[in-house]
């Protein structure tokens, strides 16, 4: 299973073209809009989708390929007890590690380069991307 996740910056349904070239199974995105709350084309392109967000306008979206669905576990709960540092130590108790890490050979905290600018300036440079290896 190929699993992607984007933090798109908002409006999502008009950048549907870039998930769609990875072809993944699965794509987590992040910062998108609700279907149910767009456009018509939108909503079809989004499929069975869960999505969950404070504002119709930023939410987060798990949007399986057509043809096939998602379902959200019972046990999930919106709390905040876990930190990053956290769940980068039970995932790699469960074998799974940051491919950018790995292959920079770089400690997490510890990263050379910003994959996000806040406001979009570049003196508020930021490492927040992460891909995981299973």
């Amino acid at each position: 299973m190929e699993i992607v996740s984007w933090d798109c910056n908002g409006g999502l349904r008009n950048k549907v073209k870039w998930p769609d070239a990875l072809e993944a199974d699965v794509s987590v995105v992040q910062e998108c809009e609700d279907p149910k709350e767009s456009t018509a084309a939108y909503r079809d392109w989004a499929g069975e989708y869960l999505w969950v967000g404070s504002s119709k306008h930023k939410g987060i979206g798990l949007f399986p390929k057509h043809g096939h669905t998602v379902s959200g576990l019972p046990w999930d709960k919106q709390d905040r007890w876990w930190n990053h540092s956290s769940v980068v130590a039970e995932l790699k108790q469960l074998g799974i590690t940051s491919l950018y890490h790995q292959q920079k050979g770089e400690e997490q905290g510890q990263e050379k380069a910003a994959t996000f600018f806040h406001q979009r300036n570049s003196s508020k440079a930021y490492h927040i991307d992460l891909c995981v290896l299973f």
